[in-house]
């Protein structure tokens, strides 16, 4: 199995929350979002990896912290929180 990462470079930056200049990607399907984000109009703002959920782990009782891969806010006021995954990951 071939993984892709990299930067992503957005056409749109006003619209990245965060630091548009560090916007990382772990595979193709993380790339196609980022693109998607950027460039729709549907969407006023995102990010990736800048929403942290902690959680305590189960098997060894710590406290640990999670990143999300996206925080989408679209136009109409929703905003979704999504984790890019292939489906026999899930």
């Amino acid at each position: 199995m071939k993984f892709y990462k990299g930067k992503y470079r957005p056409k749109n930056p006003g619209k990245y929350e965060g630091d548009h200049h560090n916007i990382i990607y772990r595979s193709l399907w993380e790339r196609q979002a980022l693109r998607f984000c950027d460039e729709s109009p549907h969407v006023i703002s995102y990010s990736s990896e800048e929403v942290i959920i902690p959680y305590r782990c189960a098997t060894d009782g710590r406290m640990h912290r999670y990143f999300m891969d996206l925080k989408v806010t679209f136009s109409n006021g929703q905003t979704y929180l999504i984790e890019i995954k292939p489906k026999k990951q899930t």
